[in-house]
């Protein structure tokens, strides 16, 4: 290994470009007539919940799945569209066949328990007053057809649903240049269920997406392929065919928290996180995840993850929570976070472990100044804590702040070069922190079949509770082709207590 004191990196040039809403469409809702006599769906007039809506009757039913076949299929704003949901049927199936694509601008929901699958291959757009009303999981999707083990139904091609027994939807298929889906309202699913956009590209442009305890699926193809679908509802993507690209901007959020099971998996070319975007997975304040083991973030992406512009990716047990954060995963060709942004796992509870951070990719830039909060209520019990802000202000962090447990580890393994890169004044940019009493702090580890460089970058391991089982936890670095320390960086491992000193390397 060879030992040098400059590196000149060069920053890859991010380009995401947010997604304009689509034109708006006069038409509301108008069934087609390819269901066949009479399974065509029907539409009446009514109000349903408060709001003047359209309820849709009819279709064709097959087994527990009802599908719909629309020519044009719009809500506009401050009125609903409720599907009726006929006893036994666990799956509504909706597609647009008309060329148009959809402009969901009120509430969308489903008089039952049934999951509800809109399908429009010319695209999808939630506006800012879009919301749903579904007890079940609600998926939207811009493929052509959705796949069963038996038939496709199709929007491009649309046929009577042949009288067959059919079964769950085990996938989503694509034509080559697949619609849009922009989200700028707030969609939500009710405990336990699956919220997913499939597009093409998807945006969430100041929109947020809320399943407690559920699961978010983002994600989409920019060619012709098939996503699968898991039982779980959870999406499978080949890594052969090329992926659509994924943004959250202007403080877009998604949200799983509740008792700590629930998970988000985003599936991209690129992923773009920006304009004080957030993503929270975990346990909420005083809740209890009963022993459930706890859902991970998932970040699969072929090419670019750039979190930026104090946007945040975090899972949290948070406080008087009860169970453990979930780990955060990012697997990508390119890993960039500057401008504040963050990831982060935490907790706050009383008998929580943080959950570890694991970063795969060829590349990884680190560039930004130290995030310095007000340490927490908890820590401020503590006079000798008063004086040490600085103690939590880690960009890229996972910490342990009260009761017993540890903190998580992070872990970055780059084939190329690791970057990081701080800024004159400013503390940590790579943080584990315990100030509870149970293991300890966790482990730094960076390897890269490259370069690590380190230009003013602060890498810190920290155990501030004499009573905790161990202490601080290792550093260790390593970077095949060199390893460089510039600008007064430097490697930290702090115990407060007798334990025992942790290793660097």
């Amino acid at each position: 290994m060879k030992l040098t004191w400059s590196l000149l990196f060069t920053l890859p040039l991010v380009t995401c470009s947010i997604l304009a809403p689509l034109s708006r469409s006069t038409a509301q809702i108008v069934p087609d007539v390819n269901l066949g006599g009479t399974e065509n769906s029907v539409v009446n007039p009514d109000a349903i919940n408060g709001i003047p809506s359209d309820r849709i009757d009819g279709g064709a039913i097959r087994g527990s799945n009802l599908f719909h076949s629309f020519q044009e299929f719009n809500v506009l704003e401050g009125r609903g569209a409720y599907f009726s949901n006929p006893n036994g049927i666990a799956n509504i199936l909706t597609r647009v066949t008309g060329g148009n694509p959809s402009n969901i601008l009120g509430r969308l929901g489903v008089l039952g328990n049934a999951n509800l699958f809109l399908l429009n291959p010319k695209g999808i757009f939630f506006g800012a007053n879009a919301s749903l009303d579904v007890s079940g999981s609600f998926f939207a999707s811009t493929a052509d057809s959705v796949v069963f083990d038996n038939i496709e139904f199709s929007a491009s091609n649309p046929q009577p649903v042949p009288q067959l027994s059919i079964n769950i939807p085990i996938g989503l298929r694509f034509r080559d240049n697949p619609g849009n889906i922009t989200n700028n309202g707030r969609l939500q699913v009710q405990t336990g269920n699956t919220l997913a956009l499939v597009g093409g590209d998807v945006s969430l442009d100041g929109g947020s997406l809320t399943a407690p305890d559920g699961q978010v699926e983002l994600g989409g193809l920019a060619q012709a392929g098939t996503v699968g679908l898991n039982p779980d509802f959870s999406l499978r993507l080949s890594e052969a065919v090329t992926r659509g690209n994924v943004l959250l901007t202007n403080a877009a959020k998604i949200d799983v928290a509740n008792t700590g099971s629930a998970s988000v998996a985003i599936n991209a070319q690129n992923l773009n996180i920006n304009g004080g975007s957030r993503i929270t997975g975990g346990i909420k304040e005083g809740l209890d995840s009963n022993g459930f083991v706890p859902g991970d973030i998932n970040l699969n992406v072929t090419d670019l993850v750039a979190i930026n512009q104090d946007s945040i990716v975090e899972n949290v047990a948070d406080v008087n929570a009860i169970g453990n954060a979930g780990n955060i995963n990012v697997n990508a060709n390119k890993v960039e976070i500057t401008g504040a942004g963050r990831i982060r796992t935490r907790t706050l509870g009383k008998k929580s472990d943080a959950g570890d951070i694991n970063i795969k990719a060829t590349d990884i830039y680190i560039s930004n100044p130290a995030y310095i909060v007000p340490v927490n209520d908890a820590l401020r019990k503590d006079p000798s804590l008063e004086d040490k802000p600085a103690l939590d202000a880690s960009n890229y962090k996972s910490d342990r702040r009260i009761g017993t447990g540890s903190s998580g580890n992070i872990f970055l393994d780059a084939s190329g070069s690791i970057t990081l890169i701080g800024e004159p004044g400013t503390d940590k940019v790579i943080s584990t922190y315990n100030a509870g009493s149970g293991t300890g702090g966790g482990d730094i580890l960076l390897t890269a079949k490259g370069s690590v460089l380190l230009d003013n970058a602060f890498l810190v391991t920290t155990v501030i509770n004499n009573k905790a089982d161990t202490g601080a936890g290792n550093i260790f670095l390593q970077g095949d082709k060199s390893l460089s320390l510039v600008n007064n960086s430097q490697l930290s491992a702090i115990t407060f207590g007798t334990q025992r000193t942790a290793n660097l390397w």
